[in-house]
């Protein structure tokens, strides 16, 4: 999905992308499987976008503890984010 969001920007909105996104975590963890660098970013990014400041933080900290070379690009958000406040 988030590929084809790339390549035709606006086919899906930010509570379709929330949905599928939590669903595809989901079922990655259902499997012990880990999930892909950036998608927790993405969600987060998506909650922020539908005004849920605090899952969007979560979602920003879970992506930060998997993957610490994002700290930067998340830590930028958050302070984004806290501006918004």
């Amino acid at each position: 999905m988030l590929y084809g969001m790339y390549i035709e920007p606006g086919s899906a909105d930010s509570t379709t992308q929330i949905s599928t996104l939590v669903t595809d975590i989901q079922k990655a963890e259902a499997q012990n499987i880990p999930v892909a660098p950036g998608i927790h970013a993405h969600l987060g990014y998506m909650y922020a976008l539908e005004g849920n400041v605090a899952q969007s933080k979560s979602e920003f900290m879970t992506e930060k503890a998997l993957f610490p070379e994002s700290s930067i690009l998340i830590d930028g958000m958050m302070s984004r984010l806290e501006g918004t406040n």
